[in-house]
């Protein structure tokens, strides 16, 4: 696999009357990793909130009882509710310890009953005409389990892409992630990435390639020369990933200081692992900044 150091990326971005990142995608997609101009803050009613990032870490635990999970099966695109849509629980990301499979009903509504469920899992839905959905990463309320899951075609997304310049790609998947603080308060100023190992010791590496695209008011994706950060929405879409192990990161700066200190003082704020398996498929994974 090509790989790319971004810290030089960073500099090759971000000189000279400001970035290209079509030029920086060309030459091997660095354009994918342009600095955020502005400090992460929450996205709230008040401006510049300060983001909740001192959280202790999340602990995996499962019911000592049987537990039933509810949920509803939506569209993507339309968020109207999806019926007959197939269900499949799972207790790790790799999606290979089953708790259990159903089927959405009339009413686009599921209920899955687990011995013992945990209060962190993954899902995939799937549909007769419609792509896999992985969802990873997914927190539960083990007092009151609820889980709400997507399911798209491969034309709509096709759609939403070549809105932005982009194609759905053979034989590649596309990844929505959210921007959000430990809270799962929404957060802007964020940006992110999708690396071949981990940026936890310092390794600043990104895939050729992908490309990433922020979501703008019209809870649309944008160009890149709209949008290189997360600002009014946590959604960001990342275009044709090829099949493969990956890290999804979250970084920002902390602070206006930060921000004068530049590439050395970006903070990789969350980081999950993902498989992306063989094929077309659509997933979704949360990132919640933690410090």
């Amino acid at each position: 696999m090509k790989l790319a150091l971004v810290a030089l990326a960073l500099v090759g971005c971000t000189q000279g009357g400001g970035a290209n990142p079509y030029a920086c995608m060309a030459a091997g997609g660095a354009g994918c990793f342009e600095l955020p101009t502005a400090p992460i803050a929450a996205i709230t009613n008040v401006p510049d909130t300060t983001p909740e990032l001192d959280c202790p870490p999340y602990e995996v635990v499962q019911s000592a009882a049987p537990r039933t999970l509810r949920g509803s099966t939506f569209y993507t695109v339309t968020v109207e509710p999806a019926r007959d849509v197939d269900v499949e629980l799972f207790a790790d990301a790799e999606r290979t310890v089953s708790l259990g499979q159903t089927a959405s009903d009339e009413s686009a509504d599921f209920q899955i009953d687990v011995a013992s469920l945990p209060n962190l899992v993954a899902a995939r839905t799937t549909k007769d005409g419609f792509l896999p959905h992985v969802h990873l990463y997914e927190r539960l309320d083990l007092g009151l389990p609820r889980l709400g899951l997507l399911t798209a075609t491969q034309a709509q997304l096709d759609e939403r892409l070549r809105s932005v310049g982009d194609r759905f790609l053979p034989n590649r998947s596309q990844l929505t992630v959210l921007a959000l603080d430990c809270s799962d308060t929404p957060i802007s100023g964020a940006i992110v990435n999708i690396a071949p190992v981990s940026g936890k010791h310092g390794s600043r590496l990104f895939v050729p390639d992908v490309r990433v695209y922020y979501t703008g008011d019209d809870a649309q994706p944008s160009r890149r020369t709209e949008l290189t950060q997360t600002e009014t929405r946590p959604e960001v879409h990342v275009s044709n990933v090829p099949e493969g192990h990956y890290f999804v990161q979250l970084w920002g700066f902390l602070t206006e200081h930060d921000m004068l200190l530049g590439p050395q003082a970006l903070k990789l704020l969350d980081e999950v692992e993902i498989t992306i398996t063989p094929g077309e498929a659509m997933y979704f994974a949360p990132l919640r900044a933690r410090i």
